[in-house]
């Protein structure tokens, strides 16, 4: 009996401390996932994702700018970067890069532009053109020193070179720089473009101030205006720019600006404002002269030289006309016209028919002493009595030759 309660204490003992066994094996187990999840959440959770202020999508160095293909390629961004001279491209659907394109030496610009990209390469001195379809750069464009910014207006861009104080214009339809750069001031930092005024607005960073491109002839311009006075006395031309009120045009310097007079006016003068409500002569029209008067009549006066305006500098000028005392009547001139025109024939006509009637005179006396000397000869027979009628005939000859009725001709 007390074997048996030995050997049931042994099972008893076996199997408590067996279950206390199994018991900590499925503790410690537990403890091992609980562990084993946690450091994999740590690790997922350690991982960079979308929602982790310190997830970056890898590029190069210094990414500067950064553009969207969105002509067309919305699903794409264009990254710039500065030191590794590349243009990373991002697709935006799963935020990964797709390819570095190389380009310039410090690529500081992206401009893009129907199916390209232009970017402004600093250190190199150019543009390189990329085409979005493939991803591929397409050419380099040579430019000034130093481009920082690009801006484009009906069909060309424009280039802003920091250090050359210039502006370089490319052309979008064959991607070729067009004529020569243009100066402007110190330090074109930035460009803005007015498309309904062609007017494309340059800041010059270390000038401190601001240039204007007319966008139709390249060249700086300036504010110009024009006034006439009086109203509707006549109308300016300046190139194609016609003011007839008073109006303001965009001109490069050394144009040339006319003054036209409207009928019943003639150009007085050009003056300037000067401020202050003050104003200064710049040409003045001279006095006529006899010739210009009478030509001027019949609307065949020259332009006057001191009509025409050289414009040196910008600001405001005044075209200023006299007005033309009224016109004679139709009938006055009618009248002149047939004085003057009896008179011309007058002065011509009467000495030539005094010539005439002359001649005819005396033809008729040579005619007369002609017959008289003929009838003398006729008979072949000369007397005395020939001889008296001849000398009768020289006396009278002589006579009216000396009273100018004959002369030496007949």
């Amino acid at each position: 009996m007390q074997k048996y309660k030995n050997l049931f204490c042994i099972i008893s003992c076996f199997i408590f401390f067996s279950f206390i066994s199994f018991l900590t094996l499925i503790v410690n187990s537990n403890v091992t996932a609980q562990e084993i999840n946690q450091e994999n959440l740590n690790q997922i959770t350690n991982k960079p994702s979308k929602l982790d202020n310190n997830y970056q999508i890898p590029v190069g160095d210094e990414p500067v700018v950064i553009k969207s293909g969105y002509i067309v390629n919305e699903d794409k961004l264009y990254v710039a970067n500065y030191m590794t001279g590349i243009i990373s491209v991002i697709s935006t659907e799963n935020d990964t890069k797709i390819k570095d394109i190389p380009v310039g030496v410090g690529p500081t610009y992206i401009f893009p532009n129907n199916n390209e990209l232009y970017v402004a390469n600093e250190f190199s001195n150019n543009v390189s053109v990329i085409s979005t379809k493939n991803d591929t750069k397409i050419k380099d464009i040579p430019v000034g020193d130093r481009p920082t910014f690009i801006a484009t207006d009906n069909g060309k861009l424009y280039v802003a070179n920091s250090i050359s104080n210039t502006i370089s214009v490319i052309s979008t339809l064959n991607d070729t720089k067009i004529g020569e750069d243009i100066p402007v001031g110190d330090g074109p930092s930035n460009i803005f473009v007015q498309e309904f005024r062609n007017a494309i607005y340059v800041t010059n960073r270390d000038s401190d101030g601001i240039s204007v491109i007319d966008g139709v002839s390249n060249k700086v311009v300036g504010r110009v205006s024009f006034d006439l006075s009086p109203s509707l006395s006549g109308y300016i031309e300046c190139g194609n720019n016609i003011a007839r009120l008073e109006k303001s045009f965009y001109l490069d310097s050394g144009i040339t600006c006319k003054a036209i007079p409207n009928k019943g006016f003639e150009f007085l003068s050009w003056e300037q404002n000067i401020g202050s409500n003050a104003t200064q002569l710049v040409n003045v029209s001279k006095p006529a002269t006899a010739l210009e008067s009478i030509l001027d009549i019949f609307n065949l006066k020259p332009d006057e030289l001191e009509a025409t305006l050289k414009v040196s500098t910008f600001g405001s000028y005044i075209a200023s006309f006299k007005e033309l005392p009224p016109p004679l009547p139709a009938e006055y001139w009618a009248t002149l016209f047939g004085f003057v025109l009896t008179t011309g024939l007058g002065v011509w006509l009467i000495p030539s028919f005094v010539r005439w009637t002359r001649t005819r005179a005396d033809t008729k006396k040579s005619n007369y002493y002609y017959q008289k000397i003929k009838l003398l000869y006729d008979d072949g027979n000369l007397d005395e009595n020939d001889i008296k009628d001849l000398d009768k005939l020289k006396a009278d000859i002589a006579d009216v030759y000396s009273k100018g009725m004959i002369n030496e001709r007949f």
